[in-house]
């Protein structure tokens, strides 16, 4: 595999991490959307009728063709790598990245989820807005704001 974070990923590294995410979760997805790259050519195209996977891909330079793609990689920057100093070497960038993920996953509450987290969205165990949880930005997205303000005294239980 290449070196990450130096080069764009290949072919083989692509369906490395796709093969290594399908054994995690025990069964392929129908589709798998991306961009229109050079590593997803004729061998990912291949890859994808051997695994039984409908691959999609985004209009060239369509804003908005990969939205929910786009609009991780937003949320990624503006909610962490934005946010932190940036190692030096990779392994701690990895770590970094590795807790944000978690976070977006398990406990970052979604609007476009109806307040659940993805796992939970996934899962089929969030049925409302979990009450409990709090709105941490200070301007709400469309200026509103479901959920109860956080204190500093929260926030600081909450890091305990």
């Amino acid at each position: 595999m290449a070196h990450p974070l130096r080069s764009q990923p290949s072919t083989d590294d692509v369906t490395s991490v796709l093969d290594t995410a399908i054994a995690i979760a025990g069964k392929a997805p129908k589709y798998i959307v991306s961009d229109q790259g050079s590593q997803f050519r004729d061998d990912y195209e291949f890859w994808c009728q051997a695994t039984n996977i409908k691959p999609r891909f985004g209009a060239i330079r369509q804003h908005g063709s990969i939205a929910i793609v786009e609009r991780f990689i937003l949320s990624l920057k503006n909610e962490c790598t934005r946010r932190m100093l940036v190692p030096l070497s990779v392994a701690p960038s990895q770590d970094e990245l590795l807790r944000y993920v978690t976070w977006y996953n398990e406990y970052r509450p979604h609007q476009s989820l109806a307040g659940c987290t993805p796992n939970e969205f996934y899962d089929g165990t969030c049925s409302a807005r979990d009450a409990s949880r709090f709105e941490t930005r200070t301007e709400p997205r469309n200026g509103k704001n479901d959920g109860r303000r956080a204190s500093d005294d929260d926030l600081n239980i909450l890091l305990r």
